[in-house]
């Protein structure tokens, strides 16, 4: 299993998807909107949603400006853009700030690129996590699933016991091993999956001796 299919609820380490578009802001702004019924508010978000992703992959379409910061040059959004100014104005705060928020883990782990990337992801922290982070939940992540192998094992044989007990009980009943066939192999063959009884008189060699089921 990979590092991505433990982005898990409650987890605190796992792959996050910079630069992906937060669809759930549009699709509420949609429904605000109180003049499409449900499903056309989602194919309208949809719409909405795709429209804005192309804008993303856009390297024509650059929304930043530059400040000083300390002695420091830095990009920031340019609040002032035509397109986001009407995203604002259209779809509210929310799709805004969904916008803004995928324009800026872009231009900060994939400026060249202008797509979404992948980046291992501390949660609880709220930043890209260390590699030693990483390996760290994985190797819990092995431990946690090889003792519920072992426990979910347990309880199997337990089961299979238990059977060969009331197939046990129901022989002495009778004062007889049922269909002829000695109990001890039969426990010896149930619980190492060697073989399998059937009703069509399987025959099995044990010590030379031939029995049948």
């Amino acid at each position: 299993m990979g590092i991505v299919e433990r982005s898990i609820r409650g987890a605190n380490i796992g792959v996050k998807r910079m630069g992906e578009l937060d669809t759930r802001p549009f699709l509420k702004a949609m429904r605000a909107k109180k003049i499409y019924n449900e499903e056309d508010a989602a194919l309208r978000a949809l719409e909405m949603c795709s429209m804005w992703e192309k804008y993303l992959a856009d390297p024509h379409w650059y929304p930043f400006k530059i400040i000083t910061v300390d002695g420091k040059s830095k990009e920031i959004i340019d609040d002032g853009d035509a397109k986001l100014e009407r995203l604002k104005k259209e779809m509210g705060v929310g799709a805004y700030k969904a916008v803004v928020e995928a324009l800026t883990e872009m231009n900060e782990y994939n400026p060249s690129g202008r797509f979404v990337i992948s980046e291992l992801w501390n949660y609880r922290l709220g930043r890209s996590a260390t590699l030693e982070e990483g390996v760290e939940f994985l190797l819990g992540q092995w431990k946690s699933k090889k003792q519920k192998i072992h426990q979910t094992g347990k309880q199997h044989n337990h089961y299979k016991l238990a059977t060969i007990t009331k197939c046990k009980n129901a022989g002495d009943s009778s004062g007889e091993d049922s269909d002829d066939f000695p109990l001890s192999l039969r426990a010896h063959l149930l619980l190492n999956g060697t073989a399998e009884m059937s009703a069509n008189r399987t025959k099995v060699r044990n010590g030379g001796t031939e029995l049948k089921l």
